[in-house]
């Protein structure tokens, strides 16, 4: 990632003062059952399966260290192996190969927490990382936060998603909410219909909080405000324009905001620089 979005995701590590909503596994409405899997993370590894079958599959991040950590998903193109992957970071660690793909899986999760993302895996080589840095500005997956994921070809029976409750639209450079979320369980599609990489991060944000407050702590050099302006609770990883996820996460009323930290290719300037950013209330 560009050096600029590691910077700006330090303070990500900090933010550990708001009470967390818990987000639980989305659900789905078939008499099959989507595939689940469980992966926890740590400093700095992932424990979990090797191997999972194709289709919609519920990605579940148990974080069991200390730091705030996310599954993001990358697809290699075929022939391209891990090794071949943290070689072309290593010679160029401001960009991603062009044959590594982002495809989704839950995104930040606290210490002790747990959160949950759906994604409809096509058979081939993966690699879980975690791109977001310690304290010293190092991205996890440089420190071992790498692991291989194998997606059979054999087919599982497969489920079906709930129909959502709210859709998240993502573009350059906005969020658009298909309509209000109330307090509740409520499962959550994210579709990026822009032309760059997206994520969306869920923050819960104080009672008068905002996510541009929350955006200016991520500002080089800016100090951390104290009170925290906010804390991430989930969402999406990145996904490549054209592909969606989805979310089940458990709301309880108040302020709320979705925020995108990837880098502009051209730029190297965040999402959330650019408007990438929106406040919402929950009732």
């Amino acid at each position: 990632m560009k050096r600029t979005h590691v910077l700006l995701s330090v303070l990500f590590l900090s933010l550990v003062a708001l009470t967390l909503v818990v987000p639980a596994a989305p659900a789905a409405v078939s008499d099959t059952p989507i595939q689940f899997v469980s992966f926890d993370a740590y400093e700095y590894g992932f424990n979990g399966p090797d191997q999972v079958h194709p289709g919609l599959t519920t990605l579940q991040i148990i974080n069991t260290g200390k730091e705030l950590h996310h599954i993001q998903l990358v697809k290699l193109d075929a022939g391209k192996t891990a090794r071949q992957f943290t070689s072309a970071i290593k010679a160029d660690p401001g960009r991603f190969p062009a044959w590594a793909h982002f495809m989704g899986g839950p995104n930040a999760t606290p210490p002790g927490d747990r959160t949950a993302a759906v994604q409809d895996l096509k058979p081939g080589q993966y690699l879980l990382l975690c791109v977001i840095p310690d304290n010293q500005g190092t991205p996890h997956f440089a420190l071992g936060m790498i692991t291989p994921l194998t997606v059979t070809s054999k087919a599982a029976p497969r489920g079906a998603m709930a129909k959502p409750d709210v859709v998240i639209t993502l573009s350059d450079f906005h969020f658009a909410l298909s309509g209000p979320l109330t307090s509740g369980t409520h499962t959550i599609q994210v579709v990026n219909q822009g032309s760059q990489v997206h994520e969306a991060v869920v923050v819960q944000l104080p009672s008068h909080g905002s996510i541009t407050a929350f955006a200016a702590a991520f500002e080089p050099g800016a100090p951390l405000p104290d009170p925290p302006p906010g804390k991430p609770i989930g969402g999406v990883t990145g996904i490549e324009p054209g592909d969606q996820g989805w979310a089940t996460l458990t709301f309880s009323p108040g302020r709320y905001g979705l925020i995108c930290f990837f880098p502009d290719p051209a730029t190297g300037a965040p999402h959330f620089t650019k408007g990438m950013m929106v406040d919402f209330d929950v009732k």
